[in-house]
């Protein structure tokens, strides 16, 4: 029996062109800012344009019946440079590079670290790769600076909101002055224009324009700019490594506890908070000695506080983090109308503890090992799923340990007792906290920095068995 081909929606069509883009947007090796797509429906064919802001697509062209138009558009495709084709301008490729590169492998950047200006090359691997359209996708790559010392450097590529008012260095200046423990050095940034400079602005402001003058046509549905306006920024530091490739639970343990102690001098001297906190964010450097030292990196979400710690902008953009582990609290039905407080970051560093403490490298054979493995599925249910679900998944956890499909290795189990300590507090918190807040609907702004019942920085540090012993030390 001869099978009939069933033909495939605009829909299915729109969302088969979509996964090319992201396939070519995070394929590339960072490459490219966006991606062209061409969906063909019967005789009419659409041009689709995707990157970090979000997704333009044409009117239908028929390529019968409007030939022409048609092939002016294919014309008009086929001259496009560089940049009009969605390639990283933001750094100088080799001589010789594709007129498309397949990577950044080569390609330099200038920046200036004083008064001095440097060049740094970037090396073929990628530390790092959000494999997203739209968001910051960021990509992180090693390089190499011949002017500014003999470590490796590293540059960050990341698509930041342009009505952020503050840029990572801006932030990180502002943290240096308090001063603050444990955060990178920056020896450059730089930014380029915003998308509403290029094609985005073209699309949505003259339209706003013919709008507000009374000369726009009856079919101008665009009365202003209605997508997520982002800017290319470029960040040259030092290269750290992730904390949780440390194998050695006393460097782990000493590491971490200090990226604590930097994001509450940040917080307290400086009225930052850092607002992502998550397994990627956490860093150590290893000094000539080959003690390490614990780093708080990306400052993309951070926040600057007013004097009474607290957030002025509209609660509508506070809202973000990585999801396994975002504060419980942020997951409920009322929470875009709740601030991020210094205990949501508190709670983080809890959750990063456990994950991490989860995924310690598995030495074992037989149960153990299979409990290792029980670990790790366990936790990446705090990402998966609906929120309820999710909040749910990490509230049974963390209560629960062991009994709960956690399972800690030999060789970390001691740290983790501590863990379970300051977990069980923070639980116990939470649920104060939901009582508080029944009693009395303005108890939530109360709870800046700690939660009902003692969870709070000073308990963390009393009951975390490693101690922050190199306050003075910084990153060279």
């Amino acid at each position: 029996m001869q099978k009939t081909k069933t033909r495939e929606t605009n829909t299915q069509l729109i969302d088969r062109s979509a996964r090319y883009a992201v396939e070519m947007l995070s394929g590339t090796g960072g490459t490219r800012v966006h991606a062209w797509g061409l969906t063909v429906e019967g005789s009419t064919v659409r041009v689709s344009r995707y990157d970090a802001s979000g997704v333009m697509q044409s009117y239908p062209i028929d390529f019968i019946s409007k030939f022409p138009r048609f092939a002016a558009t294919i014309v008009a495709i086929s001259l496009f440079d560089r940049e009009r084709w969605g390639v990283q301008i933001a750094v100088d490729y080799p001589e010789g590079a594709p007129f498309i590169p397949r990577s950044l492998s080569g390609a330099t950047v200038s920046f200036s670290h004083g008064s001095e200006k440097h060049v740094a090359t970037v090396e073929e691997s990628i530390f790092f790769q959000h494999k997203i359209m739209f968001g910051r996708c960021t990509s992180i790559h090693q390089a190499r600076g011949k002017t500014i010392g003999d470590y490796a450097l590293t540059i960050k590529f990341s698509q930041v909101t342009a009505s952020r008012p503050w840029t990572e260095k801006q932030i990180l200046d502002i943290a240096s002055a308090a001063p603050v423990p444990h955060l990178p050095e920056v020896y450059g940034c730089s930014s380029m224009p915003a998308m509403s400079k290029g094609v985005w602005g073209a699309v949505y402001f003259a339209d706003a324009a013919a709008v507000e003058q009374g000369t726009a046509s009856a079919d101008v549905s665009s009365t202003g700019a209605k997508y997520d306006d982002r800017a290319m920024t470029v960040l040259v530091t030092r290269l750290y490594q992730p904390l949780k490739s440390l194998t050695k639970v006393e460097e782990f343990g000493k590491a971490f506890i200090e990226t604590v102690h930097g994001h509450h001098e940040l917080y307290e001297k400086a009225n930052i908070l850092h607002g992502d906190i998550s397994h990627a964010n956490l860093m150590y450097w290893r000094d000539d000695q080959g003690v390490v030292h614990g780093i708080l990196n990306d400052f993309d979400s951070a926040i600057v506080l007013n004097a009474e710690k607290e957030d002025e902008r509209p609660l509508e953009l506070l809202h973000t983090g990585t999801l396994p582990f975002m504060a419980a609290d942020l997951f409920v039905d009322d929470a875009s109308g709740r601030p991020k407080r210094y205990r949501h970051d508190l709670e983080a560093f809890t959750y990063v503890a456990i994950w991490c403490g989860s995924r310690y490298p598995a030495q074992q054979s037989g149960q153990a090992l299979r409990n290792w493995e029980l670990s790790i599925e366990t936790t990446n249910a705090w990402c998966t799923g609906l929120f309820y679900h999710m909040c749910t998944e990490k509230k049974h956890i963390v209560w629960y340990m062991d009994a709960g499909g956690l399972f800690f290795t030999p060789e970390i189990s001691a740290l983790f007792r501590s863990v379970r300590m300051i977990a069980g507090r923070m639980c116990a918190g939470q649920a104060n906290l939901r009582k508080e807040k029944y009693k009395d609907e303005e108890a939530e702004p109360r709870f800046k920095a700690h939660l009902p019942g003692g969870f709070d920085y000073d308990f963390f540090c009393e009951w975390y068995p490693y101690k922050c012993q190199c306050c003075n030390v910084k990153s060279p």
